[in-house]
């Protein structure tokens, strides 16, 4: 066994029909590790809104390894606007939040959605109330620990990583 280099490496191309929302992710690695899964996973794009950091953060860029140069992004100071734009255009507008209706994310078929806007909230208090009372539903993540609750770019991975194992079948 040897590991492969980047040039040896011939990645699959497939792109998801997801765009993922950051609705207050306000710390840049998050957001810098957020661009890296949106290019690893082949999410589409991303949607920056409210108190986030801008795109040409320092730490921001040197997290994300070049994938904020690459993967296109747009900014709404509002998540509600933004989530409304998305529905006119057809999206499933899906919450990555534990709720008392959410479900796991395993147990849907992402497979019959054309387009899917997956919103991760704030590091602190999630997505919010007013963003939650307008989406289609909630999915968590299960776990096993006595915290329900993982940081929000690793949450993003296993949700963006689940839709496409289920799209590659």
């Amino acid at each position: 066994m040897q590991q492969l280099t980047y040039s040896d490496y011939k990645p699959n191309a497939m792109k998801l029909p997801v765009w993922v929302l950051l609705d207050d992710v306000i710390t840049p690695r998050n957001t810098g590790v957020i661009f890296r899964i949106a290019d690893t996973m082949g999410a589409q794009g991303l949607v920056l809104c409210g108190n986030v950091p801008p795109s040409n953060h320092k730490l921001l860029s040197r997290t994300a390894k070049g994938a904020d140069r690459h993967v296109p992004f747009v900014y709404y100071k509002n998540a509600t606007d933004a989530i409304e734009d998305y529905r006119k255009q057809g999206f499933l507008i899906v919450a990555l939040e534990i709720t008392d209706q959410s479900s796991d994310i395993k147990t849907i078929d992402f497979q019959q959605f054309d387009k899917i806007l997956l919103i991760a909230g704030a590091e602190d208090s999630g997505v919010s109330q007013a963003v939650l009372d307008i989406v289609d539903f909630a999915v968590h993540i299960p776990t096993s620990g006595l915290s329900l609750s993982m940081n929000v770019a690793v949450s993003v991975a296993i949700a963006v990583y689940e839709i496409r194992r289920q799209l590659e079948v």
